[in-house]
């Protein structure tokens, strides 16, 4: 499953753009984001 995750994610990254710099901080602002959304939704569980 993590595969089909990841794949996903490089097809998203390749159709971003070739930043490297900005892919990087998008990178870890949606590692932030979903972070957050399952400590909410844990909170809310």
């Amino acid at each position: 499953m993590p595969t089909v995750i990841r794949t996903v994610h490089d097809l998203v990254r390749h159709a971003r753009g070739p930043s490297h710099h900005h892919h990087h901080q998008s990178v870890h602002e949606a590692r932030r984001m979903r972070a957050h959304h399952i400590l909410v939704t844990h909170s809310l569980a």
